[in-house]
């Protein structure tokens, strides 16, 4: 396993690229795609897995060699720090159904703005899922209360294909508050 980044400025615009190997990287499999052929397997795949009587152990994930690339941009505009990425997984050698495609590629947007001194920001993260149709939404404001206190309240919301990497989770939004102390 190894990797390379690069990143560099050009006209007030940082770029960056970077691209990994991985070595037995542990994938997720489509289970309840792979059961299919056993007969009618219900949206509750575990507890089909519970109930399944042929008495072989499925494993949920299998080990798999990938290479991983991505990248990425970003440029203040009036205050505000948007940042665009593009990243790629590519499985090699592969005989299984994954709950990823063999090739599966991510756009990321992200935009954030810091006011009142720094001590407030404001930030929106989307993640989209190109083949595999899911996506993410993550809007977050912080407020730093000292130097090594701050808070912070979101919320997550999760879409897309349920056959996909985060689309099988669309169901499971949240709001969330975090406190965060640094020493």
């Amino acid at each position: 396993a190894g990797g390379a980044d690069l990143a560099w400025a050009v006209a007030g615009l940082s770029l960056r690229a970077e691209v990994s190997y991985q070595e037995r990287r542990p994938f997720s499999r489509n289970i309840k795609r792979d059961l299919s052929g056993h007969g009618n397997v219900p949206d509750d795949v575990f507890a089909f897995l519970r109930d399944f009587s042929a008495g072989e152990v499925t494993p949920a994930f299998v080990e798999r060699d990938a290479i991983m690339w991505g990248i990425g941009a970003d440029c203040p505009v009036a205050g505000f720090m948007p940042v665009a990425e593009v990243v790629q997984t590519r499985v090699l050698r592969n005989d299984r159904r994954l709950l990823i495609e063999d090739v599966e590629t991510q756009l990321i947007g992200i935009v954030r703005k810091r006011w009142l001194d720094d001590r407030l920001e404001t930030r929106a993260v989307v993640i989209y899922g190109v083949e595999g149709r899911y996506f993410a939404v993550i809007p977050r404001v912080s407020y730093a209360l000292r130097d090594d206190l701050a808070v912070a309240a979101g919320f997550l919301a999760i879409g897309g294909s349920r056959q996909s990497l985060l689309g099988q989770f669309a169901e499971n939004d949240e709001g969330f508050v975090t406190i965060r102390y640094t020493f």
